[in-house]
């Protein structure tokens, strides 16, 4: 439906360099004057299909906005227009064109994500883009970043992401010869891991 407002620019004859821009979305409202009923037929669909059934609604989401990235600009804001649900599934996304080697798709979502994360004060992302920036874009001090991540999640006694990170954090030392730093964050990552088991 997102489309259908470069119909409604095209018919009012509304000329613009720019083919997606957000405040086209303004116009959306336009189509229930056209034909309420189709209108509010694809609404109930677009919600429906959105519910858990045969997949999760985690799952459904992060397919939409696969799915999204396809089909162009306009879908991706209107599907991750909620931003806890933009920040982690654009954090898993971005994790998965890494391990898949593409760097350059990934640091355009890297960006999107950190800077979202910065806006909505969400600290837990905030660490997160960090590192995935100074591990795999080499931007930023390494040292600094993954230190403040792995202190942050110890003392907000978030579990899941400092094995990773101290294990990043004791390879770096290692990497310079400071066998006593790496060896106090092996220590960390692995009082973690059996605190987990």
């Amino acid at each position: 439906m997102a489309h259908g407002v470069n119909a409604l620019n095209a018919y009012d004859e509304i000329t613009n360099e720019e083919l997606f821009q957000a405040s086209y979305f303004d116009r959306l409202k336009e189509f229930s004057g056209l034909n309420r009923y189709v209108f509010d037929a694809f609404i109930s669909f677009d919600q429906k299909t959105m519910k858990a059934g045969a997949l999760s609604v985690k799952e459904k989401e992060l397919i939409a906005i696969a799915v999204a990235h396809v089909t162009g600009p306009y879908c991706i804001q209107v599907i991750a227009a909620e931003p806890p649900f933009l920040l982690e599934s654009l954090y898993h996304l971005t994790e998965s064109l890494i391990h898949n080697g593409k760097l350059q798709e990934a640091s355009n979502h890297v960006a999107e994500g950190l800077q979202l994360a910065t806006k909505l004060q969400n600290q837990d992302f905030i660490h997160r883009y960090n590192v995935l920036i100074v591990t795999h874009f080499e931007v930023g001090e390494i040292e600094g970043k993954l230190s403040q991540a792995v202190h942050y999640f110890l003392d907000n006694e978030k579990d899941h992401d400092i094995p990773v990170y101290a294990k990043l954090l004791a390879n770096y030392y290692e990497s310079i010869s400071n066998f006593e730093e790496a060896n106090h964050y092996n220590k960390i990552a692995l009082a973690i891991m059996e605190k987990k088991n």
